[in-house]
């Protein structure tokens, strides 16, 4: 690093780059005899799709709720994998979606990796992750934290929770037992 320079790579032979599909790069350094047009992609990168919103909103609620189970049986290194992973990478794709459909989403997605530049593309939920991943110790607050993030989600717009909306009851009852000290 005493130069400035760090990079991340994947290693492929020249005729692989016809069919891989990134994101275009910069030559650095070269050998003599290597075509710099290398660093520009071939193939288009896929575009970004997202799950139906149905789908995020369950799948974020069922990876809380085992995430919870677990914190409970004393599995606090899963349990604040599935709440401060599983479960904010669903708040992060709902997130996304929103701004999406309301035309406000913001360049610089990755399409390998929806976290990269979050707080620069969705700034309100970039404010909220010192909650939402506070570390493994404190994975049940992050869970409710993470269920009030969804429930405010849901409830500002203007089909507010019809989705689902016994989980949501359930779970909005349960956040002030979650907030309680053990």
């Amino acid at each position: 690093m005493a130069d400035g320079v760090f990079c991340e790579f994947a290693v492929f032979e020249p005729a692989e780059l016809d069919g891989i599909p990134f994101a275009p790069g910069r030559v650095v350094w070269k050998r003599d005899g290597v075509d710099e047009a290398l660093a520009v992609p071939r193939r288009a990168l896929p575009p970004a799709q997202w799950p139906d919103e149905t789908w995020i909103v369950g799948e974020a609620l069922s990876c809380l709720l085992v995430g919870l189970m677990r914190w409970h049986r004393g599995e606090k290194l899963a349990a604040m994998r599935m709440v401060q992973s599983h479960a904010l990478d669903r708040l992060i794709e709902l997130d996304a979606l929103r701004q999406q459909q309301r035309g406000e989403a913001r360049p610089g997605a990755d399409p390998f990796n929806r976290e990269r530049r979050v707080e620069q593309r969705q700034p309100s939920l970039g404010a909220e992750l010192p909650q939402l991943a506070a570390g493994r110790t404190h994975a049940r607050c992050s869970a409710g934290d993470a269920g009030g993030a969804a429930a405010a989600r849901r409830a500002a717009e203007p089909r507010g929770g019809r989705t689902h909306p016994q989980a949501r009851r359930g779970y909005d009852a349960g956040l002030t037992r979650l907030r309680r000290p053990p």
